[in-house]
């Protein structure tokens, strides 16, 4: 079935009207749905927004319903033209879609939020605040708990954090980069800030947020290599840890001590290239495959 394009030229406020009619009754009953089965509120507006548009069942369902008489031609051609432009808009809206998301689903719950993250860690005093609740996150987050030492972990993966709050009252969703966020668990009586998300870019804002509101509290920064490392540091960060590194002073001091040398020299070794800043990895030689990545 062909559109017929005089209809965009006679009737075109009419088919936006309806086209937008269109995208905001069907995303938000998708909304609803999908916050009704249990997710959070931003899951279910991007879903909202992802699905709001027409599908090619519409185009299917007009057919039929015209081959049987079963509607005018004119109304079967708006409708048609409606849900044509809704499918056209949808790489705009899923572009958009975890932008909007995020203003619809903060403007009722993110003060409510911070108000009750904010009493729930009122008490707390010389505590560690982790950003970033990943793989790393978690390891020292376990290492503190084993050593009695409190900390509050932030995350923005709703799932993540989902599964941790279930054994860990210690995890609260959020980006780290906003200043009241980091206020609401008292970072301004914190003892130590450890910044493990995965991206340095991030990390750096991140640190400069919290330097403007704790300009004495220690921070360590981990980063996937150095390549960052000076502008870190340049920040604020007291230390940072290059992952990459760190595996590769692992592996090279177990090759040693495989190749029969004895194991202090080895942590020699290891020592000093860490007391000399990680100037291994400044004469590192990157690959295309890195210049890529």
């Amino acid at each position: 079935m062909l559109i017929d394009l005089r209809l965009f030229a006679s009737h075109g406020l009419l088919i936006l009207g309806l086209t937008l009619g269109l995208l905001l009754i069907k995303g938000s009953v998708v909304a609803l749905l999908v916050k009704w089965r249990g997710s959070d509120g931003e899951t279910a507006w991007r879903s909202g927004l992802a699905l709001s548009q027409g599908g090619e069942f519409c185009f299917a369902l007009m057919a039929q319903m015209q081959q049987h008489k079963l509607m005018p031609a004119d109304l079967g051609g708006l409708l048609l033209a409606t849900t044509f432009c809704s499918m056209l808009v949808t790489p705009l809206l899923l572009r958009a879609a975890p932008r909007i998301a995020a203003r619809l689903h903060r403007k009722p719950n993110d003060e409510a939020k911070l108000e009750e993250i904010s009493a729930l860690n009122a008490g707390l005093q010389g505590h560690v605040v982790i950003c970033g609740y990943g793989r790393v996150g978690q390891s020292i987050g376990r290492f503190l708990h084993n050593a009695q030492q409190p900390y509050i972990a932030l995350d923005n993966d709703p799932v993540r954090v989902q599964e941790a709050a279930a054994g860990e009252s210690s995890v609260h969703y959020g980006d780290s980069r906003r200043g009241e966020l980091l206020a609401a668990v008292g970072f301004e009586r914190a003892r130590l800030l450890v910044i493990a998300v995965d991206k340095t870019d991030i990390a750096l804002l991140i640190l400069k947020e919290a330097r403007r509101l704790n300009p004495s509290v220690p921070i360590l920064v981990r980063t996937r290599d150095d390549s960052q490392w000076a502008e870190l540091k340049a920040a604020g960060a007291n230390e940072v840890v290059p992952e990459l590194l760190e595996s590769s002073l692992m592996l090279a001091s177990h090759a040693l001590i495989m190749l029969g040398l004895p194991a202090h020299q080895v942590q020699e070794r290891v020592d000093q290239v860490r007391h000399d800043r990680y100037r291994l990895l400044h004469r590192f030689y990157p690959g295309a495959e890195d210049e890529e990545n």
